[in-house]
């Protein structure tokens, strides 16, 4: 079966297709949470918001199915993407080929399972741990500004530059 054609995310340096993955109908687009606390004061309508200035970060669910190697048995494609996904415990990079403008800052964390109800290939739903915004690819690009230069930032959310002399 020829994968290139199908959907797939890029995290770590690798493609999923590379290991015989491609993500399924139904991926989720989430929106992050913002971190408020609630005060209930005796004797007054409605409760009182405070702001931490934060959002919570988010899980993104990506469906899978694993399509079976030739050379390699189900539970040898398994244990090594779950090295892949799961060793390293830092932020990195997690590209969905679809909307590969933008990146998220992501880390395999979750337990998962699947039946193995076909030998041919496992349907799998793997979880990222993600930092509560995408980042934009050009948006890691340096660029120098001249003396009264002006730095536009073309997405609705607030974002600040990374300044060095």
């Amino acid at each position: 079966m020829n994968l290139l054609k199908y959907p797939y995310f890029q995290f770590r340096g690798k493609k999923s297709i590379e290991l015989g993955m491609i993500i399924r109908d139904g991926i989720s687009f989430n929106l992050p949470e913002s971190s408020l606390e609630f005060i209930n004061v005796d004797g007054r309508n409605s409760d009182i918001i405070y702001d931490r200035g934060k959002y919570k970060d988010i899980e993104k669910i990506i469906p899978m199915s694993i399509y079976s190697n030739q050379e390699k048995t189900m539970a040898m494609q398994l244990r090594e993407i779950a090295a892949w996904l799961y060793l390293d415990k830092v932020y990195s990079p997690l590209i969905i080929s679809e909307y590969d403008e933008y990146y998220y800052q992501a880390l395999g964390y979750s337990e998962i399972s699947a039946k193995d109800k076909k030998r041919n290939w496992l349907d799998i739903d793997f979880i990222f741990k993600c930092q509560p915004f995408v980042f934009r690819h050009d948006g890691n690009e340096e660029r120098e500004i001249k003396n009264n230069g002006v730095i536009i930032n073309p997405e609705a959310f607030e974002s600040l530059p990374v300044i060095t002399f």
